[in-house]
């Protein structure tokens, strides 16, 4: 029986899930509470549908959420890698640390946490490589200088544009945790989120965990961004910085 954990599903089509979601999930816990230095008391409640449908209508009352997985604080749902309307079964242990970190940084922020960091520190916590999609629109939108910042990223997630602004604003915010992890130390991501639980916005939140105004940051994550499609084998921007 799990000691963080309630999780609910279909006994008769996700029982053997289950069974193997609920050490994984201890292991998971315990993995990020040293991580994020922090410990979510009382149950963390997971439910699993076997129907797509069901799944979209717990979270967002509508049967065409489009994903397999989602967060609303101490709570995520999921549709079951075999359930009824998903076109193809997915790594659920994947989706499980994914979703796990949203639970983490909205519990340790107070609901505070911008889209863009809650969801670049639970890409790198899957623990694959980028996907191709990703390169490739880097190679394709960085030279053209077609990029979000930190003041209109979090749009990329809630009112894409295009299905590939949906997917730029993932790789963005993957890459802006990379950049300044690289550049002012893996403790300047425990130094953001505190910073935004405490009630700072964005440019006092950078401030307060990297030591430098917003303008700075941004222009330093474009040059990182620059260096990435370098090693891709793609060209620099085009367009001259200031």
């Amino acid at each position: 029986k799990p000691e963080h954990f309630v999780v609910l599903f279909d006994p008769k089509n996700d029982g053997v899930l289950a069974h193997f979601m609920a050490d994984y999930l201890e292991k998971i816990y315990a993995d990020l509470s040293e991580k994020f230095q922090y410990k979510i008391d009382g149950p963390i409640l997971i439910e699993v549908f076997n129907n797509h449908e069901m799944f979209s209508g717990r979270v967002v009352a509508l049967p065409d959420l489009h994903t397999v997985g989602a967060t609303t604080g101490r709570m995520f749902a999921m549709a079951s890698p075999n359930g009824k309307g998903l076109s193809k079964p997915y790594n659920w242990g994947r989706v499980l640390r994914h979703e796990m970190v949203h639970v983490f940084n909205l519990e340790q922020t107070s609901f505070l946490t911008p889209h863009w960091l809650t969801e670049g520190l639970a890409v790198n916590s899957e623990g694959y490589p980028r996907p191709q999609k990703w390169n490739e629109l880097l190679l394709e939108r960085v030279p053209k200088d077609d990029l979000m910042d930190l003041d209109n990223i979090d749009l990329g997630f809630i009112r894409p544009r295009t299905p590939d602004d949906w997917t730029m604003a993932y790789t963005q915010s993957q890459l802006y945790v990379n950049y300044m992890k690289a550049k002012y130390g893996a403790e300047s991501v425990a130094r953001l989120l505190e910073a935004y639980h405490n009630g700072l916005d964005t440019a006092d939140a950078l401030t307060r965990a990297c030591g430098v105004g917003k303008p700075a940051f941004e222009k330093g994550y474009r040059a990182y961004l620059d260096e990435t499609v370098k090693a891709l084998g793609g060209k620099p921007a085009a367009k001259t910085r200031t």
